[in-house]
C-alpha cells in the first residue's frame, strides 16, 4: 500500500528502503501521480544513494545462497534469504535448472505477494447503531494529510526472472543438471536480487573430547567434519575461569557454562593438547573453526566455528615415573637406524570384560573399581604405548567405538597408520594393528584370517572335528562359536635398509590374533595356530615365490597360552606328536554357550574336590582326540625374559608372545626384565 512503503521508506534502513523503490518500480497500477511517489522521485540525493548501493551489492558482501551438494545422495540442498525469510529448496541433482528456477520463481512471488499484502485490509462488515446497517472500509494505517483516501485494489506481481550466471559472466543454460549449475561462486539472481552461491560450506557435525582431563595424559578430540579436512581446519584450546557459584540462565538445559566463564586464555593451537600443571583446577575448552582449501582457487573456505567444554577441572594424573627405567632404555634404543625396528604387543582389556559382577568380583579384586573404567584407563595405556614409540603395534580386545573415537586419531596424529579387525561377532570387538606412516607402507590389502572356519581346509584339522565322540563334539562347537580372526599385513620399508650393500629391501609380514581363553582348551588354540600357520605359508608362497621361507615374518598376539603349553612347542619346534600331554584336556574340556555358564563352570573348577581332580586325571590319560600336526616355519620367541603378562586375583602368568621368524630379523633387547 502506499502508506506502507512510505512508512518503510522514511523510517527504515537503506536496505528497506531499497527495496521499497524496487518493488514500487514493478507495478505501474500504483502509479507515480501519489503524493508520496513524487515527494521521492524528486529526492535526488536518496535516488543517488540507492544507486550506489545497488553498485555495492555487485562485490563480494552480496547476500549468499548455501548450495549443499554430496555426491552419492540423490538431492540437494539450497537455502538463500528471500523478502527477509530464510527459504531451504530441495531438488534432484540429475534434473535441469528449469526445475529450480521454477521452484524459486514461485517462492519469490509467494514471499513478495506476503510483502504487499502486508498493507492492504479487506472491508469487513461492521454493525451500526440504530436501525438497517451499512458497510464502512478501515484502513490499517492512518492517511496522511492531503493523500488521496480512495483505496486502490492489490497490485498485480509481475513475472520474476530467475536465472543463474556462471564465471564468466554468462547466462547457465536451464537444461543443465542442477549439480553442474548450481557452482560454488556462482551468481543466483532472482527478481532484483543477486546471491553468490557457496557450494559445501564446511561445518562440524560433532565435537567432543575423550579422556579425563589429567596432567600429562593427553587428550583427543573426537570431531566429525563435512566438507573439510582436519588440515585445513583451525583448532584452540582455551584455559577458562569458570565461577562455578553462577546461577544457570533460567530455561538452560544442563549447565550453562558460557554464562559462568569468567576469563579464557589461549594455550593451545594442536588437534589434541596435554595439560600442564597450569591447568589444575581449571576447565578447558576446544574450539573447531572447520575449513577446507579450495581446488580451484587455492583460497582457505571456513565454516562456522564449534566449541565443547569439558565438565571436570583438570587434576593430577598418576606417578608414572615406575616406568622410566623402560623410557630410559627406549631412549639410548637408535631408532634412527633403518635396521632398527620396535615391536610392542598389548592387550589393553577391553571395558566389557573389566567392568563385569564376575570380574570386578573374582578378576580383578585387588584393584580399586574406579581404575578399572576405560574413561581412565585407555589415557594410561595411549600414554604408555606411545612411550615406546615402536614401529609396528599389535592390539588386542579393541573395542570399534574406542578405536575409531580415542585409539585411531590418537596413534594418528602420532604418525601411525592403522588397521581394525572385528571378530566373527556381532560384538564390537577386535585386533587392530599400528604401523609407523613414515617407516612403513602397506602392500596390497590386509588379509583376514577367520579361524572360526579355516581349519575346514586342513585334511587332518578336520577329521580331529570329525568324530562322533563328545570330545570331538566339543572341539567342533568351540571352534566354530570362538570369533577368533587373526589380521596378516605386509609391509615395506619406505627407506631401503640394505642400501650399503645396494640389495632392495625385503617385506616384513606381521601377524595380530588373539587365541581362545578357556584354560582347559590348549587343543582348541593348536586347531586355531595350526590353521593361521597354513595361511601364513600359502600367503609367503605367493610372496616369496621359491624363497617364502626366508621372508622375514612377526607374529604378536594374546595367546592364552602359558609357557609350557604344546602350542609353542609347535611353534619352534614345527611339530606337535599325537602323545603329547595337553591332547588329554580335551577330554574334561566342555564348550558352553552362555557366560553365566561359563562362570559357573569357573566355580566348579576351583572348588573341586580331591575325587573329581583324579578322575580328570584319569580321562585325561585317555584322549579321543589327538593327531600329529607340524607347520613349516621356525619361530622364535623374542621376549624370554618377560615376569608375567596377565594378572588376576588368582593367577599371574605369561599368555602374551611376539614371535620371529625368517632371516634378517635377530632380537637385540627386550623390555620384559626392564
Amino acid at each position: 500500500s502506499p502508506h506502507y512503503f512510505a512508512r518503510s521508506f522514511l523510517k527504515g534502513s537503506c536496505k528497506q528502503q531499497r527495496t521499497s523503490l524496487q518493488l514500487l518500480s514493478r507495478f505501474p497500477r500504483i502509479g507515480y501521480s501519489q503524493p508520496w511517489v513524487r515527494a521521492f522521485r524528486s529526492s535526488t540525493s536518496t535516488l543517488h544513494s540507492l544507486q550506489c548501493l545497488g553498485e555495492q551489492n555487485v562485490g563480494p558482501d552480496l547476500p549468499v545462497c548455501l548450495i549443499r551438494c554430496v555426491e552419492g545422495e540423490p538431492h540437494l540442498t539450497g537455502k538463500l534469504s528471500i523478502a527477509g525469510k530464510e527459504k531451504v529448496f530441495h531438488r534432484l541433482q540429475d534434473d535441469a535448472l528449469e526445475t529450480t528456477v521454477q521452484r524459486l520463481e514461485r517462492i519469490a512471488k509467494e514471499e513478495r505477494k506476503k510483502v504487499l499484502a502486508q498493507g492492504f485490509k479487506k472491508p469487513k462488515k461492521v454493525k451500526g447503531k440504530g436501525k438497517g446497517r451499512k458497510r464502512q472500509m478501515e484502513s490499517t494505517v492512518e492517511e496522511p494529510e492531503g493523500a488521496n483516501t480512495e483505496h486502490l485494489p492489490p497490485p498485480v506481481l509481475e513475472d520474476i526472472d530467475v536465472w543463474v550466471e556462471d564465471s564468466r559472466g554468462h547466462r547457465v543454460s536451464e537444461d543443465t543438471m542442477n549439480k553442474l549449475a548450481l557452482q560454488d561462486q556462482y551468481l543466483l539472481h532472482v527478481g532484483d536480487e543477486t546471491f553468490r552461491m557457496i557450494k559445501n560450506v564446511p561445518e562440524v557435525n560433532a565435537l567432543a573430547v575423550e579422556g579425563k582431563p589429567m596432567v600429562g595424559f593427553q587428550l583427543c578430540t573426537d570431531s566429525q567434519l563435512l566438507f573439510a579436512s582436519e588440515h585445513a581446519s583451525r583448532w584452540e584450546w582455551y584455559r577458562l575461569e569458570v565461577n562455578e557459584d553462577a546461577p544457570d540462565e533460567e530455561g538452560g538445559e544442563g549447565e550453562d557454562v558460557e554464562g559462568k566463564i569468567d576469563s579464557k586464555v589461549l594455550i593451545s593451537t594442536s588437534q589434541h593438547y596435554t595439560p600442564t600443571g597450569e591447568d589444575v583446577g581449571k576447565r578447558l575448552m576446544v574450539r573447531l573453526t572447520p575449513g577446507r582449501v579450495d581446488e580451484a582457487s587455492g583460497a582457505l573456505v571456513q565454516g562456522d566455528a564449534e566449541t565443547f567444554t569439558m565438565n571436570r577441572a583438570v587434576h593430577q594424573g598418576p606417578d608414572m615415573s615406575v616406568h622410566e627405567k623402560r623410557w630410559q632404555h627406549c631412549r639410548e634404543f637408535d631408532l634412527k637406524k633403518p635396521s632398527k625396528l620396535r615391536i610392542v604387543s598389548y592387550n589393553i582389556l577391553a571395558d566389557n570384560y573389566a567392568n563385569t559382577p564376575f570380574a570386578v568380583e573374582n578378576l580383578y579384586r585387588y584393584c580399586d573399581q574406579e581404575y578399572l573404567q576405560i574413561d581412565y584407563r585407555k589415557q594410561v595405556f595411549m600414554w604408555e604405548i606411545l612411550q615406546y614409540n615402536a614401529e609396528i603395534v599389535c592390539l588386542q580386545e579393541v573395542c570399534a567405538d574406542l578405536y575409531d573415537k580415542y585409539i585411531e586419531p590418537m596413534m594418528r596424529a602420532a604418525g601411525y597408520t592403522g588397521i581394525y579387525t572385528n571378530k566373527i561377532t556381532s560384538s564390537r570387538i577386535g585386533c587392530a594393528t599400528f604401523f609407523k606412516s613414515d617407516r612403513f607402507s602397506m602392500r596390497g590389502f590386509p588379509i583376514i584370517a577367520d579361524l572360526t572356519s579355516e581349519w575346514e581346509r586342513d585334511e587332518v584339522l578336520r577329521s580331529l572335528c570329525s568324530g562322533s565322540s563328545e570330545s570331538a563334539q566339543n572341539l567342533h562347537r568351540a571352534l566354530v562359536r570362538s570369533t577368533t580372526v587373526a589380521q596378516i599385513i605386509t609391509l615395506e620399508a619406505k627407506v631401503d635398509q640394505d642400501t650399503e650393500q645396494g640389495r632392495r629391501s625385503r617385506p616384513v609380514v606381521v601377524s595380530n590374533t588373539h587365541l581362545f581363553g578357556n584354560p582347559d582348551a590348549p587343543h582348541v588354540r593348536l586347531v586355531q595356530m595350526a590353521s593361521l600357520q597354513n595361511m601364513l605359508k600359502s600367503h609367503c608362497e605367493k610372496l616369496g615365490g621359491a624363497n617364502w621361507r626366508s621372508i622375514p615374518m612377526v607374529l604378536c598376539g594374546d595367546f592364552n597360552a602359558p609357557p609350557q603349553e604344546f602350542l609353542h612347542n609347535f611353534l619352534t619346534l614345527g611339530l606337535v606328536d599325537r602323545g603329547h600331554d595337553d591332547w588329554g584336556k580335551g577330554m574334561i574340556f566342555k564348550s558352553l554357550d552362555s557366560r553365566k555358564e561359563r562362570e559357573a563352570n569357573w566355580f566348579a573348577r576351583k572348588t573341586m574336590s580331591t575325587e573329581d581332580y583324579l578322575r580328570e586325571t584319569i580321562l585325561m590319560s585317555q584322549p579321543e582326540v589327538c593327531a600329529e600336526l607340524e607347520q613349516p616355519f621356525v619361530w622364535r620367541q623374542a621376549c624370554k625374559d618377560v615376569p608375567a603378562t596377565f594378572c588376576t586375583s588368582f593367577a599371574t602368568q605369561i599368555v602374551d608372545y611376539i614371535y620371529i621368524a625368517g632371516d634378517g630379523l635377530d632380537v637385540d633387547s627386550s623390555l620384559g626384565s626392564v
